[in-house]
Order: C-alpha cells, then sequence, then structure tokens
C-alpha cells in the first residue's frame, strides 16, 4: 500500500511532467518581425498589431527592433502618434520560424506597406548585403555599383529590394546611379563584418536628396510584441522542483549506469 508521502510525491511527478509536456515549443510558432518608417513627409508614427500599440514615436528613417510575433495572419495599423485613425491598415500572414521588414514607405497622400522577408543566417567567414529602394525621390530605376567596380544589380524599381548578395567581409565604396548611368546620384560606403548580414535602405533626405540607411540584419532580438506562449522561468522552475521534490520523497538515487536504448 502506498503511504500517503509517497502518494504525495508519485502526484507531484505527475504534476511536473503534465507541466514540462504542456510547455509550447515557442521558436516554432513565432515569426520575428521589424518596422521601417520610410515615409519622408509623415510624422512621427504609432505602430498596432491587431489593436494594441506596439511601438510608439516611430520617426522617419528608424528601423526598430525585432519583435517576437505569433506566426499566422495579423493586422497591421500605421497611425499618425497620438492617433488612432490609420494611415495604413493591413493583414498580413507571418509564417513561423522567419523574420519580415514591414516598411511604411512612399508620401502621406499615397503610404504604403511593403513586406520584405530577411536572411539573418549569417554566411561563415562571409558578409550578406541587400538593397531596398525606398526612397520616391530618386529615380525609379537604380543600378548599384562599386566605385570604379562592376555593377551589384541593376535595374532595381522602387520599391523593391534586392536578393542578399553574398560578398567578402570588408569596406565598399558604392555608387547608386540612375539605371543605365554611369554618373552616380550617390555615393556611400558600407562596412561589412563576417557574419554580418545588412540591408542598405535608400530613403528620401540628406544633400543629394536620397540617403542610405543602414539596418543589420542579424543583429539581437531583446523585445516582443505581444505577450506570447513561451516558458517562463516560474513555470520550469516549477516542474524542476517537482520531479526533485518527488525524488526526494521517494527515496530514489540515480544508478551508477544506464543503458539508453
Amino acid at each position: 500500500m502506498r503511504t500517503p508521502m509517497k502518494r504525495l510525491a508519485a502526484g507531484l511527478a505527475t504534476v511536473s511532467l503534465m507541466l514540462v509536456a504542456a510547455l509550447p515549443v515557442a521558436a516554432a510558432d513565432e515569426a520575428m518581425v521589424r518596422v521601417i518608417h520610410a515615409s519622408p513627409d509623415a510624422p512621427n508614427v504609432d505602430v498596432w498589431l491587431d489593436g494594441d500599440t506596439v511601438l510608439t514615436d516611430v520617426p522617419f528613417t528608424a528601423v526598430s527592433d525585432y519583435l517576437a510575433v505569433p506566426a499566422g495572419e495579423h493586422n497591421i495599423q500605421v497611425t499618425a502618434t497620438g492617433s488612432t485613425d490609420p494611415v495604413i491598415d493591413a493583414d498580413l500572414t507571418f509564417e513561423a520560424n522567419t523574420s519580415y521588414s514591414v516598411a511604411a514607405i512612399g508620401p502621406v497622400a499615397d503610404i504604403g506597406a511593403t513586406v520584405l522577408t530577411d536572411d539573418r543566417a549569417p554566411a561563415d567567414g562571409m558578409s550578406k548585403l541587400r538593397v531596398f529602394h525606398a526612397s520616391p525621390a530618386a529615380p525609379a530605376s537604380v543600378d548599384v555599383a562599386v566605385t570604379d567596380g562592376p555593377v551589384l544589380v541593376e535595374g532595381l524599381a522602387y520599391p523593391e529590394a534586392t536578393d542578399y548578395l553574398t560578398v567578402d567581409p570588408g569596406t565598399y565604396p558604392l555608387e547608386i546611379r540612375a539605371a543605365g548611368e554611369t554618373d552616380a546620384a550617390l555615393t556611400l560606403e558600407a562596412t561589412l563584418a563576417a557574419g554580418q548580414n545588412v540591408t542598405a535602405i535608400a530613403m528620401d533626405g540628406g544633400d543629394a536628396g536620397v540617403q542610405v540607411i543602414i539596418a543589420d540584419d542579424t543583429a539581437d532580438v531583446p523585445d516582443t510584441a505581444l505577450p506570447l506562449s513561451t516558458p517562463t522561468l516560474s513555470l520550469v522552475t516549477m516542474a524542476g522542483v517537482a520531479v526533485l521534490l518527488a525524488g526526494v520523497l521517494l527515496g530514489r538515487r540515480a544508478p551508477a549506469t544506464r543503458e539508453t536504448i
């Protein structure tokens, strides 16, 4: 017959196993999403996800951190800071284990959202570079070239982005030109570290009427957009303590060796 102590221990062990089994695999159910404010005449904005504010007072040219969002369909709204009247209202679907950039682009009178799928996996010993044409003031189609070197991208149309180019790490002097032209409309330097993926975003502004914002696509993820079903420390600790307590109460000792099949 089981003693009350043994019944308690067995019950705690069962509860602990149920807790562990109930822990969701959060990474398999999440997408990572960041927001880019590339609308040149828009004020600072708030970003809403399914009716909740997730970013506030975002200025032009800002690139947010990545936010963890449950995979699936979501309603994204962009409003002027302090307003609830959306200038962008879009239903977007995010796949699990995928990273996205959602960019507000174009002047306010014609503002829209462009969604890019980001590559955040580093290449061993190499760098990855992507160019995003988000400047309505720039030529509608541009080439990107290394200064005194080869053309890297031909005919990049607004508001599109290139695929990622895998290149050696280093500092690259680059030119943005009207498609088919040889004169540079904008020059810049991009410094790429080994294992780093970056997106060079052409936006309105700057002395040449266009500026380039460099976004690090391999940056850490410090934030979450919504309360997610990730296991918290208290829940994991509770399960672990229950297992240990059950073992102590039952007086069991781990065998010296155990064959695993």
